[in-house]
């Protein structure tokens, strides 16, 4: 990851974790506490959409960061839930969502969730989902495999999968890879799938790759598929070092973070399926506003964020102006309930 970007979201976390905290005191505020399983790269940019929107309202929040361990996340929600707040959020693993459930429930504090797949099937209600699934983001990359390949004849995917060491805690995320291979139409060979270690990072995701460079070829192994962009950043790193050539390889990714803009401009990235952060925000926070102003029986159980697009070189100098394009949000919701069906 780049030094700036380290330094930027280093300040921001702190900025975030301070800011409308403090003793509630006398305070009648609107209160929300923020229960993060992780602050890692994109956790912490909508995380500073959140604290951007909620100072402008005026409300008071606590944040919690679980460091992606699942004992202290639950521990963090068990926190916040004394403290009383008028509601909690969480962006978290689903392997926990029910008990993140069922705590907030026997509390009596609405919960609105905003990861992955809907829990229709909980056993105690609560408030919303206000996220979109993770199980369909690959199919906009399978897309654009597909339209990759139309456009380049004879072109075959000889695809190698890094995958983050946290997918079996991750009911959305463990399906990343496997999305795209299902809705993938043209002809393509499964090479190999490894696993990034440390968790996520650009490091692991660096020795991985210089050691597919070694024992593939580029008729053997020609596309690389990254769970997330900063692992993408290792993946790039290796290619630099070993004298690859921009677009030599396919690489495709997850996230669309502000990392990766210069890289698909360079044409060492070719795609990364990426979310608005800044639209599921505004799309949770509106669904707080509803439970302040007593319409809790108005809000959906389900509302979708549709922040889900695709960022490559046709649109990424609009990305990088602050416009995701309209017309790159992909209409997905009828592959909602396609994939929520098979669970």
């Amino acid at each position: 990851m780049k030094k700036g970007l380290l330094v930027a979201l280093v300040v921001l976390m702190a900025f975030a974790i301070l800011s409308g905290c403090g003793g509630s005191g006398d305070d009648d505020r609107f209160f929300v506490g923020l229960a993060f399983h992780g602050l890692d790269a994109t956790p912490t940019v909508l995380m500073g959409h959140l604290v951007a929107e909620m100072d402008r309202l005026g409300w008071r929040y606590v944040i919690t960061n679980g460091d992606l361990d699942n004992n202290k996340y639950i521990a963090d929600v068990e926190a916040l839930i004394q403290q009383e707040p008028d509601l909690i959020w969480t962006r978290g693993s689903e392997f926990l969502v029910q008990n993140i459930i069922e705590m907030t429930y026997f509390a009596g504090i609405p919960l609105v969730w905003s990861s992955g797949m809907p829990n229709r099937f909980a056993e105690y209600p609560y408030l919303s989902n206000a996220g979109d699934p993770e199980l369909i983001r690959g199919i906009p990359l399978a897309r654009w495999l597909d339209n990759y390949v139309a456009n380049n004849p004879g072109f075959v995917p000889r695809i190698g999968f890094l995958v983050g060491n946290l997918s079996i805690d991750s009911y959305g995320s463990s399906h990343r890879s496997l999305n795209m291979r299902d809705y993938l139409t043209v002809d393509w060979v499964d090479v190999i799938t490894a696993e990034c270690v440390p968790n996520w990072m650009a490091s692991g995701a660096m020795n991985i790759t210089e050691d597919w460079l070694q024992r593939y070829t580029i008729n053997e192994l020609n596309t690389i598929f990254c769970w997330s962009d900063e692992m993408s950043i290792g993946v790039i790193q290796a290619l630099q070092a070993a004298g690859v050539n921009p677009g030599d390889y396919v690489l495709m990714s997850y996230d669309a973070l502000p990392i990766v803009w210069d890289y698909i401009e360079e044409g060492w990235m070719q795609v990364t399926s990426g979310l608005d952060l800044r639209r599921q925000a505004l799309n949770a926070i509106s669904i707080m506003q509803m439970y302040k102003d007593g319409k809790a029986d108005d809000i959906p159980f389900i509302q979708y964020a549709r922040s889900v697009f695709l960022c490559d070189e046709s649109n990424v100098a609009q990305v990088k102006a602050g416009n995701i394009p309209e017309s790159a949000f992909f209409d997905y919701v009828q592959y909602v309930e396609i994939e929520m069906a098979k669970y």
